[in-house]
């Protein structure tokens, strides 16, 4: 078994790692959780405004489209990278999901662009 990247998958993945290399900046350190959240925020946004969050989700509501293996390559660029945790991951793992697959076409364009852009943080409850 060739487990090697396809030549469409070395380029996705150089284009991932370019991307993060010209707009990842350090960290901060922050002196209030509102000014960490805030920062998140505007990270998560960039990143949805080149459409690098939610990138499985369909192209109609913001996403990619991307296959498993582009997830899997994005997210191991992402990391190698040292970016940060999302924001509003709940909201990008849990509910954009729940409602791609069962939302409304209303609630589908309500919810999932300010899934995506960290307008909107979601939580789950127990």
């Amino acid at each position: 078994m060739n487990l090697s990247f396809s030549p469409a998958e070395t380029e996705f993945a150089t284009e991932v790692r370019d991307w993060l290399a010209a707009n990842l900046e350090q960290v901060p350190l922050f002196p209030t959780l509102a000014e960490e959240v805030a920062w998140g925020r505007a990270w998560q946004a960039k990143l949805a405004a080149a459409r690098w969050v939610g990138i499985n989700w369909p192209v109609e509501y913001g996403g990619r489209d991307a296959a498993p293996a582009l997830v899997a390559i994005f997210n191991a660029e992402y990391a190698r990278a040292g970016a940060p945790q999302l924001v509003n991951r709940v909201g990008i793992n849990l509910a954009g999901p729940t409602l791609l697959a069962h939302g409304t076409e209303d609630q589908k364009r309500r919810w999932l662009p300010a899934i995506l852009s960290a307008e909107e943080l979601w939580c789950q409850l127990f």
